[in-house]
């Protein structure tokens, strides 16, 4: 059984995801069997030693489950990764819809939606939650060298780390700005 919090011996995302995890925990873990001999159901800790702790700030694009576990939004709710992935179709880059799937815990009835929201800017708001609260980040295992001059750029991936990003807030609250929809006071 899988304790987490009170450990730090293996994820806590695990027993709710677990065919997920098997590719998206990261590649520091060491294999103890093959990826493919995992079936839906199996337990992780058959297949892979953690070498992660809940402490860790692991390479955006290294393991998005981790990153996942560390949010206040799956720390406090039943969320795993299908409360915003449809693994049967494609939806990459569909931000009001995985902004909806925020809503359902997030909103205005609820009396804890976007504090930076008004009656100017709030339907902008609600179709980029996730633009603000799990923005893309430069990433240390893939980058992209020039041809030209050989310069290193990271890729930019979307980090499940569901948090607040005080620079993405300042890069939202411009566009507003820039936009004429800032926030009335």
């Amino acid at each position: 059984m899988c304790q987490f919090r009170l450990t730090q011996s293996c994820n806590e995302i695990e027993p709710r995801s677990s065919t997920l995890c098997i590719c998206h925990s990261g590649t520091k873990n060491t294999m103890l069997r093959s990826t493919f001999a995992f079936k839906p159901g199996d337990s992780l800790e058959g297949f892979m030693q953690r070498v992660y702790t809940i402490y860790d700030r692991p390479d955006v694009h290294a393991n998005q489950s981790l990153l996942l576990a560390q949010s206040k939004c799956f720390i406090n709710s039943n969320m795993d990764c299908s409360t915003c992935h449809n693994t049967h179709i494609k939806d990459r880059g569909n931000y009001p819809q995985y902004a909806q799937h925020c809503q359902n815990c997030h909103s205005t009835t609820n009396h804890n939606f976007c504090k930076m929201a008004d009656s100017s800017n709030i339907s902008f708001l609600k179709n980029s939650c996730t633009r603000c609260h799990m923005p893309a980040q430069p990433s240390n295992a893939i980058v992209v060298q020039t041809s030209k001059n050989r310069t290193n750029i990271p890729c930019m991936v979307i980090s499940h780390r569901i948090a607040v990003y005080p620079e993405e807030s300042k890069k939202i609250i411009a566009y507003l700005k820039n936009n004429g929809i800032e926030k009335k006071n």
